[in-house]
């Protein structure tokens, strides 16, 4: 079996890995520092090991499942049968710093570490015998920034000092839902930390649906996993969820978690290292960032900077680049003139050659580029910003733009990006005022929900807000980006509002102010004479309250009733874990049922709300439903549109 998590970094496709069905093991060495490894299965080039959780230092076979499952992800063997790791066939090395229960100590932990750093190439004493060390593990800590000497963190010592040596450590993000700051290794710059995707199908598009069940649900395919950790310190995202990989006794089972994607990196790095004999820790890590892609779901990371995928296809190949122009559709106004590209660089088998940018095919006459770094040197310099500006009086259109990149004898040109020259302005629909229904007002202000429409042959990018008070000067204009086309504003009773909006496109072209029809905001407390009261309503004071106090009734069919004459009403009260269901009427006519419970208390709660397109008399009543165990309900206020 050729896994999902295999397929999806293109690893068959690697000339070096050579996924073939026959078996030609790598000649390089990965320890695997976790709970064992299975010395007797088939499918693994099991070469040795130290055990740390004990002083009998040859028990290091796997007696949880754990460490045979990540070591199978790294390197099982290129045979016909089982499954198949990213470098197939390389030697594994048991380090056992886990014990059964999947447990271990950070005494543990620096006993594995440092017996790795102490083993050393016969062939070259100066060099390590083990070149890759994958730590699927997990233990709250943080980076000190000074490899634990400031906060006396014996692991980060101990990996510093392996690092040093010229291993290369990788270390799973954790599967806290966190940021894997708060963790170790995860957390150290020295290793390479590896966060989890969830992949159903072992391709590229996310199209593989959500089949994968683990972790208490199930994810979309291409996401980031729901467990995984993330965060500036992950450098790398691999497949982690429902991995299928070996296990112990010669048998094969599925594990998810970053502990799964990790491997996938360490067997990548291993890979990297058999056709870069000696690079260094650092090196690789580079190469193997500067190789990956976001093609991806990256919208769905939990940080605004999401790492790259991983991607092994091109190791062995020979060193080259490519070149990416992001967005591929980019719209821009006349009146504007400026648009920005990303542009992005794979390189591609430890390439690590200067790259100097230029744009090729740029139309229409008269722009101009400007290219931030113009130029790219070495494996960590994988981006570049673009910035195309055209003439004011460019006319509309659609221009293909590209950008090449040289390196010595190496040409590489992107694929076109199409720049849509848009000069027709979007048309602003119709505005509406409304209560949004479950928000909270606060002691003073009442929430009210303004939207508004737009349309655009584009789409429409963005809408600016202003509103006034009793007639004043326009203030405001906040800008809201995107397609949302709403605004909550909580206002004070007692005024006359207006607001106006305009709508701009995604090309940055804005349609003229449309003004709304203003409206007067006016609250009536629980003690108003407007509403009226049948059955068992005392008043209890609330500092919560709009008011200070409200009325509340555990009497079933006790009515409140409010008639008023507007275009909008809400009514306000707490809600909470005594609280209970209510019938609403309107002009006579039941509506419907609201229930007003809540774990945890929420004052000043829009229980119900109505609008009308025109201003008109209404009455609203409220009818107790004495709800089992919960039969309170709480009237503290309502308010309502003129």
């Amino acid at each position: 079996v050729n896994p999902t998590g295999i397929r999806r970094v293109y690893a068959h496709r690697s000339p070096l890995a050579k996924i073939d069905g026959i078996d030609d093991p790598l000649d390089v060495d990965i320890a695997i520092i976790d709970t064992g490894v299975d010395r007797n299965h088939t499918d693994l080039n099991v070469v040795g090991g130290y055990n740390c959780t004990s002083s009998t230092r040859a028990a290091w076979s796997d007696y949880h499942g754990h460490g045979t499952h990540v070591a199978g992800t790294a390197a099982a063997r290129d045979n016909s049968f089982g499954v198949v790791g990213v470098a197939p066939g390389a030697r594994i090395w048991s380090v056992r710093i886990l014990d059964s229960t999947g447990e271990g100590l950070l005494s543990w932990y620096v006993c594995g570490i440092d017996w790795i750093t102490a083993q050393k190439d016969p062939l070259q004493p100066t060099r390590p015998l083990i070149e890759v060390a994958n730590m699927s593990v997990y233990k709250a800590g943080s980076d000190d920034g000074n490899c634990g000497l400031t906060r006396t963190d014996v692991v980060h010592q101990a990996i510093c000092r392996s690092v040093a040596t010229g291993i290369t450590y990788v270390a799973a993000a954790g599967n806290e839902r966190k940021n894997a700051m708060y963790g170790m290794p995860s957390s150290y710059n020295e290793v390479i930390t590896v966060s989890a995707l969830a992949d159903t199908d072992g391709l590229r598009g996310g199209l593989g649906g959500a089949a994968c069940y683990s972790w208490g649900g199930y994810d979309q395919d291409d996401t980031l996993a729901d467990f995984s950790n993330y965060g500036a310190d992950v450098d790398l995202i691999a497949p982690g969820k429902c991995i299928y990989s070996t296990m112990p006794g010669n048998k094969y089972g599925l594990m998810s978690g970053t502990s799964m994607a990790t491997p996938t990196v360490a067997g990548a790095a291993a890979l990297y290292l058999a056709g870069h004999p000696g690079a260094s820790p650092l090196s690789v890590k580079y190469a193997l960032q500067a190789a990956g892609s976001y093609d991806w779901r990256t919208g769905s990371d939990k940080d605004a900077y999401p790492e790259r995928l991983l991607d092994v296809s091109t190791i062995g190949s020979g060193p080259d680049f490519s070149l990416a122009l992001l967005p591929i559709d980019s719209l821009a106004s006349p009146a504007d003139g400026r648009t920005e590209f990303s542009i992005r660089i794979s390189r591609r088998d430890g390439f690590d050659g200067a790259i100097e940018l230029a744009a090729t095919e740029l139309l229409p006459e008269g722009a101009t580029v400007e290219i931030t770094p113009a130029t790219l040197t070495g494996l960590n310099q994988t981006s570049a910003t673009m910035v195309v500006t055209v003439p004011a009086a460019t006319a509309a259109g659609s221009h293909d733009v590209s950008v090449q990149g040289s390196s010595g004898e190496l040409r590489r040109t992107s694929a076109p990006a199409r720049l849509t020259m848009d000069d027709t302005p979007p048309v602003l629909g119709r505005r509406t005022t409304a209560f949004p229904r479950w928000t909270q007002a606060t002691a003073t202000n009442v929430p009210v929900r303004l939207a508004w429409s737009g349309s655009d042959l584009n789409g429409i990018g963005g809408s600016k807000v202003q509103q006034r008070t009793d007639g004043g000067e326009w203030v405001g204009a906040a800008t809201i980006t995107g397609a949302t086309t709403s605004a909550t504003r909580w206002l004070a009773p007692a005024h006359t509002y207006g607001f106006r909006t305009k709508v701009l496109d995604r090309a940055g072209n804005e349609s003229e102010w449309g003004e709304a029809d203003p409206f007067g905001l006016r609250l009536h407390q629980q003690f108003s004479r407007s509403i009226s009261y049948s059955g068992y309503w005392p008043t209890q004071r609330a500092a919560s309250a709009m008011g200070g106090s409200l009325r509340y009734t555990t009497t079933r069919g006790a009515r409140a009733s409010f008639v008023f004459t507007g275009r909008a009403v809400t009514w306000i009260a707490h809600r909470g874990p005594s609280r209970g269901k209510a019938a609403i009427y309107v002009d006579g006519v039941f509506i419907g049922t609201v229930d007003l419970y809540a774990s945890v208390t929420k004052p000043r709660s829009l229980i119900f709300t109505k609008s009308w397109g025109t201003r008109g008399r209404h009455v609203l009543t409220i009818r107790a439903l004495g709800t089992s165990g919960r039969p309170r309900v709480d009237l503290d206020a309502i308010a309502f549109l003129e």
